[in-house]
């Protein structure tokens, strides 16, 4: 998800342009400060070093999701990256400076930020995106609660909205439940991409989609149900729902996914027993935390018997090492793909080609895989294709991966198929 939303008036997009190229000019200052070269940072990242160039000029900027990870490579606050705070700590007082204490000072407690009355009555005067900027400010700050969301949300475009509520899901600071609190000012198609980033946080069951799916496109409501299945299976009065809902090549597809859930085994569940933090407790803190903190913490609930049904809300604040540590955990007691999906958007590129040749190498096939698509670099679904039609496969097989390959993937196989039939 983009950092900002896209805008509809010029004057917004002149706005957005200089915030995209000032971040840009951050990105690379921070970058420089610790030494790196773009490729360097790339590297760290896991991402293509053109990626970094297109953000330091100002051409494209980070998903909202990566922001964590930015900030922790470049040793600086997201405020910092954002612009909302220095880069650099301010200077120890001197003693002239305890002798003026009463003389008025600078200090980050961020005050020009309005509380959400005198935001609300603001509202009419503002920018919709603005508006969303403002609120997530505020709530990440704990100065206002998600649930109080309606109270703006009337003043906020659908998209704008949307990209509101994506953010905070995947900082742990909102859930299904805000979201159904203003979904009735929102576009069945900004929703649905919502519910989306919900089910790959692992926010939200089949019967949340159920409750709702009046609501929301037939091919929607299939696609999510098709997501859920993978993590979670679907009983079978939730197959007969989804019967009266989608049509009937889409069913036939649902009920395909459900008898492999069923032979995969169930997704994990939280922990039942006593461990020592709570993640849900945690998670409004989790911001404010430092990384080492929380791998300490997770690392302590995984001792204690913890799953990843129970630390995946933190997800977005953890280093890569403690994810891929939660990951092999579960591959080595026996788990799945569907067990650790909820953290695939946060996991390494290593750890998911690992996981995608370890299922392959077990006999599993690209419906199996399918969940991981999203996430998995060309270079990996280049090889799943090639694997799966080397071993007999054929197009059908490979096409839930379609949306997900690169162009000369998709022109190959068009040719080598045109090839076999002349």
């Amino acid at each position: 998800m983009p950092l900002f939303p896209k805008n509809r008036t010029p004057e917004k997009e002149d706005t957005t342009m200089f915030q995209m190229q000032e971040i840009g000019r951050r990105i690379a200052e921070a970058r420089r400060a610790k030494g790196l070269t773009q490729p360097e940072l790339a590297e760290q990242m896991g991402i293509s070093f053109q990626a970094v160039s297109n953000w330091e000029r100002g051409e494209s900027l980070p998903d909202i999701a990566r922001l964590p990870e930015l900030a922790a490579a470049l040793d600086i606050s997201i405020d910092a990256l954002l612009g909302v705070a220095p880069t650099q700590p301010e200077p120890a007082p001197s003693p002239s400076d305890e002798d003026n204490a009463d003389t008025p000072q600078d200090t980050p407690d961020h005050t020009d930020l309005p509380t959400l009355d005198e935001l609300t009555a603001r509202a009419d005067e503002m920018d919709s995106a603005d508006i969303a900027d403002m609120a997530h400010r505020l709530i990440v700050r704990g100065t206002m609660c998600s649930s109080e969301l309606p109270a703006l949300a009337e003043d906020i475009d659908s998209d704008d909205l949307g990209a509101l509520l994506n953010a905070l899901i995947k900082g742990g600071l909102a859930n299904v439940s805000d979201l159904l609190a203003v979904a009735d000012e929102m576009d069945e198609d900004d929703v649905a991409d919502v519910m989306r980033t919900l089910i790959q946080m692992g926010g939200m069951g089949m019967d949340d989609l159920l409750d709702y799916a009046a609501e929301l496109d037939e091919d929607d409501v299939a696609e999510l149900a098709n997501l859920l299945i993978g993590q979670t299976g679907a009983t079978a009065d939730q197959l007969d729902a989804l019967r009266e809902i989608v049509c009937a090549d889409d069913y036939a597809e649902l009920q395909d996914m459900a008898g492999i859930a069923r032979r995969n085994g169930a997704a994990p569940a939280a922990h039942t027993g006593k461990l020592p933090y709570d993640p849900k407790e945690l998670v409004g803190l989790a911001p404010f935390l430092s990384r080492e903190q929380l791998d300490e913490i997770v690392t302590a609930i995984l001792d204690a018997g913890g799953t990843i049904g129970d630390i995946h809300i933190l997800a977005p604040f953890l280093s890569r090492k403690t994810l891929d540590t939660a990951v092999n955990r579960t591959l080595d007691a026996g788990g799945r793909i569907r067990d650790i999906c909820t953290l695939a958007p946060f996991l390494s590129r290593q750890t998911l080609d690992a996981l995608v040749n370890r299922t392959l190498d077990a006999g599993g096939t690209v419906r199996d895989i399918q969940i991981l698509a999203p996430f998995l670099s060309r270079q990996t679904l280049d090889t799943l294709v090639n694997r799966t039609l080397d071993a007999g496969g054929t197009i059908r097989d490979i096409r839930p991966l379609a949306p997900f390959l690169s162009k000369e993937t998709l022109d190959r196989l068009v040719n080598e198929k045109f090839k076999q039939n002349h």
